[in-house]
C-alpha cells in the first residue's frame, strides 16, 4: 500500500535520504511548506516562497517537484487557494 507523505522543507536535511527512500518505494510526496507556518497569516510572496522553497528541497531530494500541496493545520481561504492555484500553473509552465 502506497502514502502521501506531506515534508516540510526545512526538516528534509534532518532525515538526508529517508524522503528519497519513501519515493523509491512508490509513495507519493507532497509540499507540506517550508517552516509551516500557517498560510492564512502570510502575504502572498511569503506563501509563494514557503511553497518554492519546499519544491526546491524536494526537487533535489527526489529529482521532482511535488504534486500536490497541503496548508499547515488545513488552514486556507481564497486567498490562499489562489496564490496556490497561481504557483502551480506557473511551475506547469515553465
Amino acid at each position: 500500500m502506497h502514502a502521501t507523505f506531506f515534508v516540510v522543507g526545512k526538516r528534509l536535511a534532518y532525515s538526508p535520504g529517508l524522503v528519497r527512500r519513501a519515493f523509491q518505494e512508490g509513495h507519493e510526496i507532497g509540499n507540506h511548506t517550508f517552516d509551516h507556518r500557517p498560510l492564512t497569516s502570510l502575504t502572498d510572496g511569503e506563501i509563494v516562497a514557503e511553497i518554492e522553497l519546499t519544491d526546491e528541497a524536494v526537487m533535489a531530494e527526489i529529482g521532482r517537484r511535488p504534486d500536490v500541496i497541503r496548508a499547515p493545520w488545513g488552514l486556507a481561504d481564497t486567498r490562499v487557494a489562489g496564490v496556490v492555484t497561481l504557483t502551480a500553473a506557473w511551475r506547469q509552465s515553465v
